[in-house]
C-alpha cells in the first residue's frame, strides 16, 4: 500500500510527510530529481536522490513515474528540472510518498487504485505564501509564480474530482499530523 499526500507548494506536504514516517514507522519514497538542492537541510539520498540527466536516460525503463518542469533560475534563465519515482524507491508492505496529481495516476496505473490511499494537504492561498517566505522560496519570485501557476493547471481537475482524503493545514500543524495518522 502507498499513501500518497497531494498538495500545493507551502501547504506542508513534507513537515506532515516526515512526521508520520517518524510517527508510524512507515518508509518514505524519496524520489530522483535533477534540480540542485534547494538548501543545506535538502540531503542527497535523503530528501531526494539528486541525479543527472544522464542518469534519467539510462534508467527511464526503471521509472514508475517521471514529471518535468520548465523552471525560472534567480538570475530569468530557463531550465529543464526531471522528477521521478524508480522501482527501487518501493520498500515491503506501507510507503508514503509525495506526488503532484500526475504522478499519482501514474501510481494508481502502476499499482493498482484499491492499492494507493491520496491525502489532500490544504491550505488558504495566504498561509502557503507564509511559508514560501518563510523558507526562501521567495528570493525568486518568478519561480514562485510559476510554481503557483503551474499548481493551479496540476491541481484543477483533482481537487474537482475529490477522490481524497482532505486534511486541512492553516495554523498547526500537529492537527494535521494527528488527522491524517488518526
Amino acid at each position: 500500500m502507498i499513501i500518497s499526500i497531494l498538495g500545493l507548494s507551502g501547504s506542508g506536504k513534507d513537515t506532515i510527510c516526515n512526521a508520520i514516517s517518524k510517527d508510524l514507522d512507515i518508509p518514505i519514497i524519496i524520489s530522483h530529481t535533477t534540480r540542485p538542492p534547494r538548501s543545506q537541510e535538502e540531503v542527497d539520498n535523503n530528501t531526494y536522490h539528486f541525479v543527472s540527466d544522464d542518469f534519467f536516460e539510462n534508467e527511464k525503463d526503471n521509472f514508475i513515474e517521471q514529471r518535468t518542469y520548465e523552471v525560472k533560475t534567480p538570475d530569468d534563465k530557463c531550465e529543464i528540472w526531471r522528477y521521478g519515482i524508480h522501482k527501487d524507491s518501493i520498500k515491503d508492505d506501507v510507503n508514503l510518498v509525495i506526488v503532484d496529481p500526475p504522478g499519482l495516476c501514474e501510481l494508481e496505473n502502476h499499482f493498482g487504485k484499491p492499492n494507493i490511499i491520496p491525502f489532500y494537504i490544504h491550505c488558504s492561498d495566504e498561509i502557503r505564501m507564509q511559508r514560501l517566505v518563510q523558507r526562501g522560496d521567495t528570493k525568486n519570485l518568478a519561480e514562485v509564480k510559476r510554481r503557483q501557476h503551474d499548481d493551479n493547471l496540476r491541481f484543477k481537475d483533482f481537487i474537482e474530482k475529490g477522490d481524497y482524503y482532505k486534511i486541512h493545514n492553516e495554523y498547526e500543524v500537529e492537527n494535521a499530523i494527528n488527522e491524517m495518522e488518526y
